[in-house]
């Protein structure tokens, strides 16, 4: 099998859609980067670029309603797990509820990108609590990454 570097030369313009989605990406991952340098936070600081490489496609309006269903879905994610905590459950329901969210998760991963989102911060911030009971911050933290 033999490569033409032809191919790729040809790819190294603004006419090239795969360029076009290799430089968006490299501007937004660029950008978020630096972002993460300057926010006063560091322990979750990853959430950011996480964020933009899982929203970003390489159709914009396939990327922008990503963006969208991603800023309800932490929202909804966040009220949900604050809730759910403020109750104060057992650690059995915590679990169940873990689950739950897990089977969500992989059970609208192609048919709705919201209730995905909502699940996997739910799945995130409860495993978050387990790891550090007393700590409030990272739905907090959670929410400031999803609006920015």
């Amino acid at each position: 099998m033999s490569y033409n570097p032809r191919l790729l030369l040809n790819q190294l313009s603004m006419n090239s859609p795969v360029f076009r989605h290799a430089l968006r990406s490299t501007l937004a991952m660029g950008s978020g980067f630096a972002l993460v340098q300057v926010l006063p936070y560091v322990a979750h600081s990853y959430w950011i670029l996480l964020t933009i490489a899982v929203i970003m496609r390489s159709n914009f309006s396939v990327t922008r309603q990503r963006w969208k269903d991603r800023l309800a879905g932490n929202l909804a994610g966040c009220v949900l797990t604050a809730a759910l905590l403020g109750v104060s459950p057992s650690p059995a329901v915590l679990v169940a509820a873990f689950f739950f969210a897990l089977a969500i998760t992989h059970t609208f991963v192609t048919i709705n990108y919201r209730y995905t989102a909502t699940a996997a911060c739910v799945m995130a911030l409860i495993q978050l609590h387990f790891l550090n009971e007393g700590g409030a911050f990272a739905i907090g933290e959670r929410l400031i990454d999803t609006l920015v």
